[in-house]
Order: structure tokens, then C-alpha cells, then sequence
């Protein structure tokens, strides 16, 4: 597989087969291969090839609509809502949301982004600029004044302390 494919998911009369580009760090096969499996499940119906190449940008401006929906599947699948606020809200940084969920940084702060808009109901520009400065938020004592810790917990303070409770007796390593 060259190099500038990332993955490509091909339906034939052999059946399905998905192809991850073995070159790939583990973050970024990991949400490859999480994208290919959202085209399977999204995409049944559609008789094609699909690929993911290096060529598409991070931002969904410039994807397909089914390349859109394919990432947020991926994004959802490895990095749930509850996962996600318990930990911006337990103070983890985004380092330590990339050890402990195995999928990059970019990704990370893309999840973030659309958790902002779609949940908080902030603008696309706002949303970004409070995932940037989360970002660049390097120690975990820090990551509770963020913008965006307020607003997760201004957001769902409820849902957090049951989540909270849940997790701490719960099986996901922290």
C-alpha cells in the first residue's frame, strides 16, 4: 500500500476486506481502522471502494459527506462523551487523554471541537479557540481552569458526578 493511503475498505464478490497502511503509528491506525469500520457499518448500502489518504484534511471543510460521518463514527467509537468529560473534568491533559485512549492528539482535539458544538451549542471558532488553549494546556493541575473545563462541567454537572462515581469503581484504567 503506498505510503499517502492510509486505508481503503473494498467490497467484492470475495467479500469485505479492510486494508489499514501497516506504516501507520498505532494513535493514527488505531483511528483508521475505527474509520474503516464506520464505512462497513454507515456505508453497506454503497457498492464502492473506499480510501482514506493522507491528501484529506483534518477539518471536515474539505471531506465527503461519507468521510465526514465515517471520522465522527471513529471519533465517538474510541473516545465516547462520558470518557471524554470525565476526563477534561478529572483534570487530565490532553497527553493524558492520548495514553489512555491510544488515538492522537489531532483526533483528541477534533473530538473535542465537535463535543463543543454539538453538545455546548458554541460556535465552530469558539470551539476551537477553547480546544487550543486546552491543548496547549500542558500540566493536569492546569486543565481545570480551561474554558473548557467550565463549560463540560457548566455543561452536564449532573451526568458528570454520576460518571464520576461510575468510574471510580470502574473497570477502564485511569
Amino acid at each position: 500500500m503506498p505510503d499517502s493511503i492510509l486505508g481503503h475498505t473494498l467490497k467484492d464478490n470475495l467479500g469485505t476486506s479492510i486494508m489499514i497502511n501497516k506504516k501507520l503509528k498505532n494513535g493514527r491506525k488505531n483511528f483508521t481502522t475505527a474509520h474503516e469500520i464506520g464505512h462497513l457499518i454507515l456505508h453497506s448500502d454503497n457498492n464502492h471502494e473506499v480510501e482514506t489518504s493522507k491528501t484529506l484534511a483534518t477539518t471536515d471543510k474539505n471531506f465527503s459527506p461519507l468521510e465526514v460521518e465515517a471520522n465522527t463514527f471513529a471519533a465517538h467509537l474510541l473516545l465516547p462523551d462520558d470518557i471524554l468529560m470525565y476526563q477534561v473534568l478529572s483534570n487530565f491533559s490532553l497527553t493524558a487523554i492520548t495514553n489512555t485512549s491510544k488515538i492522537s492528539k489531532d483526533s483528541i482535539y477534533w473530538r473535542i471541537v465537535n463535543f463543543l458544538k454539538d453538545n455546548v451549542g458554541v460556535n465552530h471558532n469558539l470551539a476551537m479557540d477553547w480546544a487550543e488553549e486546552y491543548k496547549y494546556t500542558h500540566k493536569n493541575a492546569d486543565v481545570g481552569k480551561t474554558m473548557l473545563a467550565y463549560q463540560m462541567g457548566k455543561y452536564n454537572i449532573r451526568n458528570f458526578d454520576m460518571y464520576k462515581d461510575y468510574y471510580s469503581k470502574s473497570r477502564i484504567p485511569f
